[in-house]
Formats: structure tokens, sequence, C-alpha cells
């Protein structure tokens, strides 16, 4: 199934290569914080956590270009990971991996999170 999230990088991608054609991936935390219209005010929902992981050449752009608490339209797939964290606590997290990333320029957010314009896609 193929999504699309738009929210804030939760810290600086990070590069490395995989696997034996030493394949670029950038990985980051991204954060989407619906919100919606009550009684005239704009109010946030609960903050959603995504891992992603964005593979090949366009992942190095990226980590170059992209910061903590940039925003950014993430298009991708998504799936549900299971892991046990150092505490020995078996927990779940979503992961998104990115087909497309596009940075959204400054000057163009919006208040809300409908859909804006790109600035950079990688």
């Amino acid at each position: 199934m193929e999504l699309r999230v738009r929210g804030r990088l939760g810290n600086d991608p990070e590069t490395k290569t995989v696997g034996a054609d030493n394949i670029s991936v950038a990985v980051f935390s991204l954060a989407h914080t619906p919100r919606s219209k009550k009684n005239g005010q704009w109010v946030d929902g609960d903050t959603q956590w995504f891992q992603v992981a964005y593979f090949g050449k366009r992942a190095e752009s990226l980590a170059k270009a992209a910061k903590k608490g940039d925003e950014v339209i993430v298009i991708g797939t998504l799936k549900m990971n299971k892991y046990t964290d150092r505490n020995g606590v078996e927990k779940s997290g979503m992961e998104i991996t990115a087909s497309e990333i596009g940075l959204v320029p400054k000057a163009e957010r919006p208040q809300t999170q409908a859909q804006g314009g790109w600035d950079t896609q990688w």
C-alpha cells in the first residue's frame, strides 16, 4: 500500500551503504501531527512517528540538504516492525520505505496539513 505523509524530520538524515552493491540509504525519523478544525480553532492531534528509509543516489542528496525540523512530504510503502528495546520490552513501530521525498518550501508552508508545493524532489 502506497501512502503519503507530510511531517517534520525528527533528526538529521543519516546515510550508510548496504549490500554487496554498496547502495546508499538515508534513514531518519518523521513526526506527523494531524490537525483539524474544531469550533473555528485549529487543534493538533496525537503525533505519529515513523522511521523512514530512502535508497539510492537521491538518498545522499537528501542527507546533504535536509535537516532536523525541516518539513517534508514522503511517498512510499508502510510496514509494521516488531523489536525488543534495550530493557527487553517488545515494541512495534511503523517504517516507511520511501519512493519519493520532497522538501516543503518554508515560504509556502501553510498553517494546516493541506497539500503544498514541493521545493526539491530527490
